[in-house]
């Protein structure tokens, strides 16, 4: 809706990051949802070793860190910027 829309908006926060920046850390307890406004990430996961278990690049359009907005738990995730990305 319109009211969403705005209430989003005046809450966001435009962020460039350059390649290779770390965007979000795991176990971060940051609970911010972040949307892909151009650009590609890639979001990856960490085993118990503390290698990576999994990974996936997302891009523009899509996004990250709504599990730990929406469940008030430490991020479990890791995300950095692959080109230079504007959340």
């Amino acid at each position: 809706t319109p009211d969403q829309q705005s209430y989003f908006l005046q809450h966001a926060a435009d962020r460039i990051f350059r390649p290779g920046s770390l965007i979000l850390s795991p176990a971060s307890d940051e609970g911010t949802v972040f949307f892909i406004i151009s650009g590609q990430a890639c979001i990856s996961v960490r085993a118990p070793s503390g290698e990576d278990a999994s990974h996936t690049n997302l891009g523009e359009g899509e996004v990250f860190g709504e599990l730990a907005a929406i469940d008030g738990r430490r991020q479990s995730t890791a995300a950095r910027a692959v080109t230079e990305v504007r959340l």
